[in-house]
Order: C-alpha cells, then sequence, then structure tokens
C-alpha cells in the first residue's frame, strides 16, 4: 500500500479542542501534530478511530 494523503482530524479531550493530521500507510496510522507524531499498526480498528485514540496519547503526554 502506497502513501495515503494526510487528513485532519479534531477531537475534545481534557476540555482541549486539538487538531491534527492522520494517514494510513501499509497497516500503520501515523499522527502528527505541531509538538510530535505517534505511530502504530492499525489492528482492529478504523484509521480514524486509531489516529483519535494516538491524538488523546499525545495530549495527555502535553505534546499535541
Amino acid at each position: 500500500m502506497s502513501l495515503g494523503a494526510w487528513r485532519e482530524i479534531t477531537d475534545v479531550y481534557g476540555g482541549k479542542i486539538t487538531k491534527a493530521s492522520y494517514r494510513l500507510s501499509d497497516r500503520m496510522v501515523t499522527v502528527r501534530t505541531s509538538f510530535g507524531s505517534k505511530t502504530t499498526h492499525i489492528g482492529g480498528h478504523t484509521p480514524e478511530q486509531l489516529a483519535r485514540t494516538l491524538l488523546r496519547e499525545l495530549v495527555s503526554k502535553g505534546r499535541a
């Protein structure tokens, strides 16, 4: 699978609205913010569900 296009995602977590970009490539989802990025294998989730989870992990670590 070739690199997918970056898509925008917005989530509300901890009372904060956060925007990021994500893409799917070779069954891996990558989320990027201005402070960092995180990648993981897609597993049994949709790419958007997994992107929201990764975004929340970045926010909880203060990196979004």
